[in-house]
């Protein structure tokens, strides 16, 4: 299983040479799940434009984490969760249902040639 942290670096690398008038901060937090990584999208004067979500096995689907998608698209915030590649087809059809059907769902493999929107 690939590592959260492995997976955001590579985002990072790929999002900063695809989009370079934008910023972006990682952040990552140790949880009874494992590592969730954490991507702000922000524009030219600071402000977050966009959060990804990058969650180890399973994690998308806890009800608290499934809430805080939910919250941050109904505060107008475009959200990614990146997931590992075996579950991103099941994340996506529950995440659109539970938070919204504007989020956005990638695999880990997906991340590194995806742009934020």
């Amino acid at each position: 299983m690939e590592e959260v942290n492995n997976v955001g670096a590579r985002r990072l690398e790929f999002l900063g040479s695809s989009d370079p008038g934008l910023s972006f901060e990682d952040d990552y937090m140790d949880t009874e799940w494992g590592t969730r990584g954490l991507i702000r999208v922000m524009d030219r004067q600071g402000e977050v434009i966009a959060l990804e979500f990058i969650e180890p096995e399973e994690m998308w689907g806890d009800p608290d984490a499934v809430e805080e998608y939910a919250e941050t698209l109904g505060d107008g915030i475009p959200v990614t969760v990146i997931v590992p590649d075996s579950e991103r087809l099941e994340a996506e059809a529950l995440l659109r249902e539970e938070a919204g059907r504007g989020i956005r769902v990638l695999s880990y493999s997906q991340s590194a040639s995806a742009g934020w929107h």
